[in-house]
């Protein structure tokens, strides 16, 4: 039941500094982006996706029911990640070339 709030959290913390280090956009309009619109909806959607699967897999194993939301959690990260670390795909990739990924994203993680 923790996977789901510690992954939004951890999803919006990493595209921030993905954002800083590549230099995309303004500041503090994402921070207020990340805050107010991507962790709410993180949240809901995980929520969402986890309470039912893990009420019904719980009844027959907590072990897979563990697994399924770990798996559940790092998935939606992963896709939020490859979908909003370029916004608009128009961005100059001068500090993060290519495709503004920073050099410190493990290279074994495709965004």
């Amino acid at each position: 039941m923790v996977a789901g709030p510690v992954a939004a959290v951890g999803a919006v913390e990493l595209l921030g500094s993905m954002w800083v280090t590549c230099r995309v956009g303004v500041g503090n309009a994402n921070g207020i982006r990340l805050l107010m619109c991507d962790l709410p909806a993180l949240l809901v959607l995980l929520a969402a996706l986890m309470l039912p699967t893990y009420g019904l897999i719980a009844m027959r194993s907590i072990r897979w029911a563990l697994v399924v939301s770990l798996s559940l959690a790092a998935g939606v990260v992963w896709v939020y990640l490859a979908l909003n670390h370029n916004p608009g795909g128009d961005d100059p990739a001068a500090f993060c070339p290519p495709d503004n990924v920073p050099p410190w994203w493990p290279s074994w993680i495709p965004l």
